[in-house]
């Protein structure tokens, strides 16, 4: 894989101790490599992206429980290679600025910590989703990665994702 043209995408959705605790089967986070042409994850960051504007409203009027609530950050990676996309729990907004805590153990960003604050940009969001009803909503990414997942963690997975909008 070339320097410098990867990403490394979470699989796993244990945003937050709320969705932890409610799906306990997933507190574990395995990662899956994927080189930034990926046309597949390529095209799930797009939509992502493009429903972000619903997503944040949702968030902002209090439709969705901020602690049910995550967006995932493409964060620059140690060698300054980009990026490793980390999921990221009770943020806020202001202005242009979002933070955020730290929801995944970083593999190589070592600089971040598993609940360490961080600031980041709209523009640097791959993903979003959201607990309602035991189900997961968003999380377009993920639906790329469950194929490449073991089967019995593929089939946990898809029990509680939502139909996408």
């Amino acid at each position: 894989m070339p320097k410098g043209f990867r990403i490394i995408a979470r699989a796993m959705l244990a945003i937050s101790l709320a969705v932890t605790l409610a799906f306990p089967a997933f507190a574990n986070d395995p990662a899956v490599k994927l080189t930034d042409s990926d046309p597949e994850m390529n095209a799930a960051i797009q939509d992502a992206r493009r429903t972000l504007d619903n997503f944040l409203t949702l968030h902002a009027s209090g439709q969705i429980d901020p602690k049910d609530a995550a967006v995932k950050v493409a964060v620059p990676t140690t060698e300054g290679l980009c990026c490793e996309h980390i999921w990221m729990v009770e943020f806020t907004r202001e202005g242009e600025v979002f933070s955020g805590l730290v929801a995944n153990d970083p593999i190589d960003v070592n600089y971040l910590k598993l609940w360490q604050p961080y600031q980041f940009t709209r523009a640097d969001i791959s993903d979003w989703n959201y607990r309602a009803d035991g189900k997961l909503h968003g999380a377009y990414t993920l639906r790329v990665m469950i194929p490449k997942l073991p089967p019995e963690q593929a089939a946990e997975f898809r029990a509680i994702l939502a139909p996408l909008p």
